[in-house]
């Protein structure tokens, strides 16, 4: 169960502070987005998350965001609550340093309605008098820390943006992971700050005459126990981004299709993500669905162009 530490994105290509704390407030603007995620839809109880998340800048120096996340898969279910900071740093004028951290809190809980019904179902593996499962039930409190770095090269994409074409990220979770609750748990296999990490790197080519963006990109991700994650993304941006496109390929075997508007100070982003795996033999339709709404507050710096 503990090992659920980790929510899954696709949008992260046109929202990185969806895996990297250092990204608060880098773009500029004050913005609050809803990201909403159906992973495997044809199976029963297949993961779904709806992640709210504000960010934006304080002053020319520091970011700040807060966000929370609800996560259901399977018999689990996770809330969680964050804190991010990001502090600016204008190396050069064509270099760009950004370093973030993040506090959270999340609590893992067990269905108890679901084990119940397993239970009453024949399933005998479950020891109701058992304190841990007892205590998973009741709700598994747990507190942690992420450190991240972004860095950027070549002139800002925006005015009042630290956003640069060339940028590389990475992002170190779970460096703490101290649980809240009284039940001990041996844990044999020790975890290091490598087991976790996510690292996101790209780069945007701005065409001036035909207003077309083309943005490859780079994410890669490891998670303790957990195969490992490398996606191939390429977002093409039409009319200044107003309408983006884009097409990613992932390791672990899906290709996926992202769609996005943006009018005045509103975005809306759609991605599908077609899952190569046996998975998808066990029912039709085993997509996975994810939908990002979001509103900036600073409209005349949204979108400006330097």
């Amino acid at each position: 169960m503990l090992a659920q530490d980790e929510a899954n994105f696709s949008h992260y290509t046109v929202n990185p502070v969806l895996v990297n704390p250092a990204a608060s407030g880098l773009r500029g603007f004050h913005q609050l987005q809803v990201n909403g995620r159906y992973q495997w839809s044809g199976i029963s109880d297949s993961p779904k998350s709806l992640n709210a998340l504000y960010n934006g800048p304080l002053g020319d120096k520091f970011g700040l965001g807060v966000g929370v996340l609800s996560e259901n898969a399977g018999l689990l279910s996770r809330t969680k609550a964050m804190v991010n900071y990001s502090f600016f740093f204008d190396i050069k004028e064509d270099f760009f340093l950004s370093a973030g951290f993040s506090t959270e809190f999340q609590q893992l809980r067990l269905r108890s309605s679901a084990i119940f019904a397993d239970i009453n179902n024949g399933n005998k593996y479950y020891d109701l008098n058992d304190p841990i499962a007892e205590n998973a039930v009741a709700g598994i409190g747990r507190f942690d820390v992420a450190l991240s770095v972004m860095a950027g090269f070549g002139n800002p994409v925006t005015q009042g943006s630290h956003e640069r074409p060339t940028y590389v990220g990475v992002t170190f979770s779970n460096i703490v992971g101290n649980r809240l609750d009284n039940i001990a748990i041996v844990d044999v296999n020790k975890s290091s700050p490598f087991d976790y990490y996510m690292l996101l790197a790209g780069h945007k080519i701005k065409s001036s005459s035909s207003n077309v963006s083309i943005e490859p990109s780079v994410f890669l991700r490891r998670i303790k126990n957990a195969p490992f994650q490398a996606d191939l993304n390429l977002n093409v941006g039409l009319l200044n981004d107003q309408f983006i496109t884009g097409i990613s390929y992932r390791s672990l075997g899906a290709v996926g299709l992202l769609l996005g508007a943006k009018a005045a100070n509103i975005q809306f982003f759609y991605s599908f993500d077609l899952s190569l795996q046996e998975i998808s033999s066990y029912a039709s339709g085993t997509g996975t669905h994810e939908v990002t709404f979001a509103i900036a507050f600073d409209p005349q710096k949204y979108g400006s162009k330097k």
